[in-house]
């Protein structure tokens, strides 16, 4: 049943993907052209059977779509793992370090980071672009290249703007997380039978907090991609969201989307299943998708 699930999930939005992508075609005249969107369809669907020799146009020369899908796909793929790895990091340890400051300053903690929270990203991303031009117009030292060229991508300085707010976020989610735990009967119960602090943390705060914090990561995953879409544009990045963009056709729209939707449907319908695994020797039942 759960195979014949997935298979049914995946076919009905390979459907929904290949509509989306010839829905130009209705618009292609004055009233409704169902014949162009049903050309569209076929086209979209030939290429996707005859794959290899998909193309796309650029300045009247055609190229293959595959591989360079491929370079463009594993660079967007780089800098998404690796802003979120950071986040994540940087998050947990902002958080340990703020449960170990008095009450005071643990709000104020809370209340700069409510404040950065409110601001746009776009405001965060200029502003490091400024500081870094400004250090080498005061120095002449170009410690973070801040624009990519064709031939020379860069990775830094996009990962760090990248996960900006992703760390703000956990930090937020992850500090209440931490602080219900630490309210919960279970540590109590833990100090009564002799164990330390530490080891209550990373036995079993520590792990919970984590699995709570899974059922964020869906919203943070496509607010990361918006935020993608404008770094590639302010640091001339020709990545994924770039090719998705600029090199506009049914065919390449409808791939670029497949690849989008399978990366992020594999990751979790993979990360569901090991937490579903791992609830289940707990006794715990999974509701909605997610876990409870």
């Amino acid at each position: 049943m759960a195979l014949r699930k997935l298979i049914g999930e995946l076919c009905l939005t390979f459907c929904i993907i290949v509509v989306i992508s010839a829905a130009p075609g209705l618009l292609s005249s004055d009233t409704l052209d169902f014949h162009r969107f049903y050309e569209m369809v076929q086209r979209i669907l030939y290429t996707f059977v005859h794959w290899q020799d998909a193309t796309f146009i650029l300045n009247t020369n055609e190229y293959k779509i595959f591989p360079d899908v491929f370079d463009h796909y594993t660079y967007m793929l780089i800098l998404l793992g690796s802003a979120l790895a950071c986040s994540l990091l940087l998050a947990m340890i902002l958080v340990i370090v703020t449960l170990l400051l008095p009450q005071f300053l643990k709000n104020a903690v809370n209340a700069v980071v409510s404040m950065l929270s409110a601001i746009p990203d776009v405001f965060f991303i200029f502003a490091l672009q400024l500081i870094i031009i400004w250090i080498y117009r005061s120095t002449g030292i170009l410690f973070i290249d801040p624009l990519a060229t064709t031939f020379e991508p860069v990775y830094l300085f996009p990962i760090i703007a990248l996960c900006i707010y992703p760390t703000l976020f956990l930090f937020q989610l992850t500090l209440q997380s931490f602080e219900d735990e630490l309210t919960k009967p279970y540590v109590e119960f833990a100090k009564g039978k002799g164990l330390s602090y530490f080891s209550i943390f990373l036995h079993h705060i520590f792990r919970n907090t984590l699995l709570s914090l899974f059922q964020s990561f869906k919203q943070l995953f496509w607010f990361m991609l918006g935020n993608l879409l404008l770094i590639e544009y302010m640091f001339n990045i020709q990545g994924f969201m770039y090719f998705f963009r600029t090199y506009y056709s049914p065919e390449l729209f409808a791939i670029c989307l497949l690849f989008l939707f399978l990366t992020f449907f594999f990751f979790f319908y993979i990360a569901e299943g090991l937490l579903a695994s791992y609830h289940r020797k707990r006794g715990l039942v999974m509701k909605g998708g997610f876990y409870d």
